[in-house]
């Protein structure tokens, strides 16, 4: 489901950073989509994570942006790294409502709805 939804949203963004002409010619280099994952380092460190990232940095499709315990809970959400796309993993500890705060502001496209 995980990879079906980033497949969705990177041929979004691909389609949205090229002109009819860059689509036909493949002249120029890609762009990597900038994916942000904002959870708690246990989850990001655990076994799903490491395989779901494992297999996204093959494709060489995207540059991946984890966010630290210390910027997510700690810095202004004005600190926190800047991506294209955004995977948050909510569990014990993490602060939802900045991450809210973060889409808001910045709006990255949303991997899962951090509302519901």
């Amino acid at each position: 489901m995980i990879e079906e939804k980033i497949g969705q949203v990177t041929e979004e963004l691909s389609l949205s950073r090229h002109s009819s002409s860059d689509l036909k010619e493949h002249t120029t280099p890609r762009k990597k989509i900038r994916l942000g994952i904002c959870c708690m380092e246990g989850k990001l460190k655990g076994k799903p994570m490491v395989a779901i990232l494992g297999f996204l940095e093959k494709t060489g499709e995207f540059e991946i942006c984890p966010f630290n315990n210390d910027m997510i809970l700690n810095q202004p959400i004005e600190n926190w790294l800047r991506c294209d796309v955004l995977l948050a993993f909510y569990s014990h500890g993490f602060p939802l409502d900045r991450a809210i705060q973060y889409v808001n502001k910045y709006k990255p496209a949303l991997i899962n709805d951090l509302e519901s």
